[in-house]
């Protein structure tokens, strides 16, 4: 790791582990530390081992709209070496192509570098979108902002959309918003992998999102957050206020993305159900993606709904504004 970069507490204990129990249970921990505590990509789910017996694999789904699978190897080496097996099942496992944002991860120190892992993957590379990273840089990244370098971690292809060196300790709620408006003005500008898992009209709350989450947490008021879905409505507000109840945040961010809800309502626009309308066809036709992708927020917009296959003509409902 560079120097000055404290190694957290998960990466001392997978190092120190006596037995493949207590390698098991560092690793899961480390994940759960990762991707709940800090990404706020929804509850962690450990699944079977697919090429090390003593590390799990992981898995989880943003709002239901991102799906994110995570394999880890105890080192760069075996990690090039695992990617060889990866690229196979794709290719025997076509469904895996498009379908779930890859991070494959170290322990610690610089991750595997991302040119030499779409190598190892071979021919299936560009068909999948991953990154790259290890567990102690992502940790060592300040709390607050892990939900920013969830950007990194579910969007990034080759480079980082946020550089961490701009994630440092906090300052001060005043330096905060402003550190917080820097970062996201340059982030509008950027654009995503093409082969990115989310999907186009999502990208931008689900950046929002990330920044109202970090805000939470460096402790801005609720109108110096409101900023940050000005001009689009609050469903980045909505899916903060998911992804905090996914991943288990604590009651008092649920409180705070509720509130910030009700002032940011999310921008709707009224429809009303024909004859032989189904919400499927309606979401594939009106936001060229999948029914599952949009679900999450349809339901947020319309909580009467309980069976999507349940609607009739002349029902009016509220399908997001995502212009």
């Amino acid at each position: 790791m560079p120097d000055g970069v404290p190694v957290p507490d998960a990466i001392t204990r997978i190092h120190e582990s006596s037995d493949w129990r207590e390698y098991y249970s560092a690793y899961a921990d480390a994940y759960r530390s990762l991707f709940e505590d800090r990404l706020a990509l929804g509850r962690v789910d450990l699944v079977g081992q697919l090429h090390h017996t003593a590390i799990p694999d992981a898995s989880g789904t943003m709002c239901g709209i991102v799906n994110w699978a995570a394999y880890s190897q105890p080192s760069p080496p075996t990690l090039s070496a695992f990617l060889e097996l990866f690229g196979e099942l794709v290719k025997m496992q076509p469904q895996r192509i498009r379908s779930s944002r890859y991070i494959f991860l170290t322990p610690d120190g610089e991750p595997l570098a991302y040119g030499e892992a779409g190598r190892r993957i071979g021919g299936e590379a560009d068909k999948i979108d991953y990154c790259c990273d290890s567990f102690s840089m992502a940790l060592a990244v300040a709390t607050e902002y892990g939900p920013i370098d969830s950007l990194n971690v579910l969007a990034a292809a080759a480079h980082p959309l946020v550089r961490r060196e701009e994630m440092k300790d906090t300052d001060g709620q005043a330096g905060d918003k402003g550190r917080l408006q820097a970062v996201r003005n340059r982030l509008l500008g950027v654009p995503l992998t093409g082969r990115s898992v989310i999907p186009p009209m999502l990208v931008q709350p689900f950046i929002d999102s990330c920044f109202v989450l970090t805000a939470y947490r460096l402790g801005l008021p609720l109108e110096d957050t409101a900023a940050f879905c000005e001009g689009r409505g609050g469903i980045g507000a909505h899916l903060a206020l998911e992804r905090a109840r996914e991943s288990r945040w604590n009651d008092e961010c649920i409180i705070y993305c509720t509130r910030l809800l009700d002032q940011c309502p999310a921008r709707a626009i009224d429809y009303v159900v024909k004859p032989g309308d189904m919400l499927s066809r309606i979401v594939r036709r009106e936001y060229g993606m999948s029914f599952d992708r949009l679900w999450p927020v349809i339901h947020g917009l319309n909580p009467e709904i309980r069976d999507p296959n349940l609607i009739r003509a002349g029902q009016v409902i509220r399908l997001p504004h995502l212009g």
